[in-house]
């Protein structure tokens, strides 16, 4: 079996995947697929995650964090309440997590923009965090970049002389932006949906993206159950990170093996995830 690779960015926890997870996993490792960080929601969701790493040993790396879709929806006194939640989950040696995230800012507007400085304040809370406990983010921005870089700037500042690292996940955005978050450390993960379009202002971006930076500047997720490739009904599964790699090798001229054990060189990296043995 192959050395295992990793997806960036997966939602194990969701209910849809929940009566077929044991086949799903065990159908990706078959194909080497066999390590995943999880993105975080709210605290209840969290207590999931360290349920899936005990069943799964060494193959589930938990993230927490206060989602944005959780956050413009919940009260004030909710998300200060999750926010010491979570001071409390990073603080203990043998703390479950490996990430803080998704954290970040959602300007969708089936959000209500109402929740716009909400999200920025719990942001800026969840970075000061992630600081604190010397951990890596994981990022979820949309329709928010000029802000989302800004308070990143802002509160990045002293920790990017001795150098930073976390992922933008899902990334969709022009090259330009993409260099605007490397330069702070954080890489971009390349998901399905706009990739495997094959047309649009969109998709002619994401491609100059991803055949333009180096191999060691982007990594890849499957964000699943969500964002199946386009075309295709959900829910979306983690064998399609094989799928994705296939398509961004045939955009930059490199075998899908060399893609992803690339990404998976790049993830140990910025978690600070253990070298991989031969499983």
């Amino acid at each position: 079996m192959k050395s295992g690779w990793i997806d960036a960015h997966i939602h194990l926890t969701d209910e849809r995947m929940r009566a077929t997870l044991d086949q799903t996993l065990a159908e990706a490792a078959n194909a080497g697929i066999q390590h995943y960080v999880l993105g975080g929601i709210e605290p209840s969701e969290w207590e999931k995650q360290k349920e899936l790493a005990r069943n799964y040993p060494g193959r589930i790396f938990p993230s927490f964090g206060l989602h944005p879709w959780w956050v413009a929806r919940a009260s004030l006194s909710e998300c200060d309440r999750a926010l010491e939640c979570l001071l409390r989950e990073v603080k203990p040696v043998g703390r479950a997590c490996t990430a803080i995230g998704e954290t970040g800012l959602d300007f969708h507007p089936n959000l209500p923009a109402e929740s716009h400085d909400t999200q920025r304040r719990l942001f800026r809370a969840q970075i000061r965090i992630a600081l604190d406990a010397n951990l890596p983010l994981v990022l979820h921005v949309v329709r928010a970049h000029p802000d989302a870089l800004q308070i990143l700037k802002d509160e990045l500042r002293d920790a990017l002389k001795v150098g930073y690292t976390g992922i933008i996940h899902s990334f969709s955005g022009d090259l330009a932006t993409a260099r605007a978050y490397l330069a702070l450390g954080l890489v971009p993960s390349i998901s399905s949906p706009v990739i495997t379009r094959e047309k649009g202002r969109a998709f002619e971006n994401l491609v100059q993206t991803v055949v333009t930076l180096s191999a060691t500047e982007f990594v890849l997720e499957t964000d699943a159950p969500d964002q199946p490739p386009a075309g295709e009904p959900g829910p979306n599964q983690p064998l399609q990170l094989i799928r994705l790699a296939e398509r961004i090798g045939k955009l930059r001229g490199e075998t899908a093996d060399a893609v992803l054990n690339q990404s998976t060189k790049n993830l140990r990296r910025i978690f600070s995830l253990a070298p991989a043995t031969e499983e």
